[in-house]
């Protein structure tokens, strides 16, 4: 999704090394974003890029928290019975 925002909208994205944005980097991007990491080396600079990432950093903080909460669950259950 962000190599697409990058491609169609040119300028989207931000590296601080100056390097170019390719898919690569997108997908390393998309890892750092999802686990809330946020390294810094490559930047959203255009509004749909910022308002995805932001989508992203709080899906994968919202999927860590259902599947541990349901994870706890089951072992709940399996061991009160």
């Amino acid at each position: 999704m962000f190599a697409l925002i990058e491609w169609l909208a040119p300028g989207s994205f931000a590296a601080s090394s100056g390097d170019e944005i390719t898919w690569q980097k997108m997908v390393y991007y998309s890892y750092i974003t999802l686990t809330t990491l946020g390294y810094g080396d490559i930047t959203p600079v255009g509004t749909y890029a910022q308002a995805f990432a932001s989508f992203e950093a709080v899906l994968g903080v919202l999927y860590t928290v259902i599947l541990l909460s349901r994870l706890v669950g089951l072992y709940s259950a399996s061991s009160d019975g």
